[in-house]
């Protein structure tokens, strides 16, 4: 049903033997990166389809659709036009986040894939059925990238979050880091649906995109914090796997990752779920002496953790390494919450 229709506000009067006069006015619904630069005929399709699954939901006779453009290069956009007293109550995966700040995905098929996964768990979490469900091209430069679109009619307080983390370098095994966060994430509640990796002028981006209940007071939000920086990625990972075993999990759950650093280096980063304000809840101290070795470093951080421990702190660890500003200088860093 390919109808043009204005954006211009119109009202009519209904009467239908009700007292006194109720206004009813033109409501449009928006689906943004509906179809591709060159895929009018697959948003009128989808639009089309759209349209009779919304009046089935809400018996409600929808004006028309459209399908355009804002430029050349932009993907179609649809609008579902429909008049009622009231706008419909929607519930809808779209966050308000641009692209860039999304976890999307690198095929068409594999969001398709994850499309169909993800309608399951939106339906049991949040109890409606969607009338508009597709994979959205995205406007991000750089190679096809696709993300996952859910509307339904209704209203539920399990909603769909994005978050993202970002690091200074390219993550060196990034299925380690998202395997940890995906089980903190489990234990927090929360049902993460989708995980995307992008590299950007050397930098690297983390998205993620999770289903969480608002009813639960238990603020949630992703945090990092980039650690000390080390001459290879094998000292790197030694350095992760002895702060992964000492760390105080039951005081701050979190996962560690290393990221390339310059040439041939690499700097240790931790990650975390934690309520408003995530990142703050890591508290990072640097001491001003350096020492000769790991080994004479490491000998002082547990003492000092065994001090603060006494005094009533929450300490989380200690690490030993480089600033990145003098890489010989062997520095040490004690974590508390």
């Amino acid at each position: 049903m390919q109808i043009s229709t204005s954006n211009v506000f119109l009202s009519i009067v209904l009467t239908g033997g009700l007292s006194g006069s109720l206004f009813a006015g033109i409501h449009d619904l928006n689906f943004r990166g509906i179809a591709g630069q060159n895929e009018q005929a697959l948003c009128e399709s989808r639009m089309a389809e759209i349209a009779t699954k919304f009046t089935a939901a809400t018996s409600i006779k929808v004006l028309g659709t459209r399908c355009e453009r804002v430029s050349s290069v932009d993907n179609f956009r649809g609008t579902l036009s429909y008049m009622s007293v009231t706008p419909v109550k929607m519930w809808s995966s779209e966050s308000g986040h641009s692209d860039r700040d999304r976890e999307y995905f690198r095929s068409k098929d594999s969001c398709e894939r994850g499309l169909v996964a993800e309608i399951q768990v939106m339906k049991s979490l949040t109890g409606l059925t969607p009338f508009a469900s597709y994979c959205a091209e995205t406007n991000i430069v750089g190679p096809k990238a696709f993300r996952t679109r859910i509307d339904a009619i209704g209203e539920s307080s399990v909603v769909k979050i994005e978050d993202h983390i970002s690091f200074q370098r390219e993550l060196v095994d990034s299925s380690s880091l998202t395997d940890g966060l995906c089980r903190l994430a489990s234990a927090r509640g929360l049902r993460v649906i989708q995980w995307s990796q992008m590299e950007r002028l050397g930098a690297s981006m983390l998205a993620v995109g999770y289903y969480d209940d608002l009813r639960d007071e238990q603020k949630n939000e992703l945090a990092q914090r980039g650690l000390f920086f080390y001459a290879n990625e094998s000292e790197c990972d030694a350095q992760l796997k002895a702060l992964s075993q000492r760390w105080k999990h039951n005081v701050l759950p979190a996962v560690f990752a290393c990221s390339k650093s310059g040439y041939n280096g690499s700097q240790l980063n931790a990650a975390w779920w934690g309520g408003e304000f995530a990142e703050y809840e890591l508290d990072a101290q640097i001491l001003p002496q350096s020492f000769d070795n790991l080994s004479l470093c490491q000998t002082e951080g547990r003492r000092i953790e065994g001090v603060l421990t006494a005094e009533g702190a929450k300490v989380l660890g200690s690490l030993c390494g480089s600033t990145g500003d003098q890489p010989g200088d062997i520095r040490l860093e004690i974590y508390t919450r």
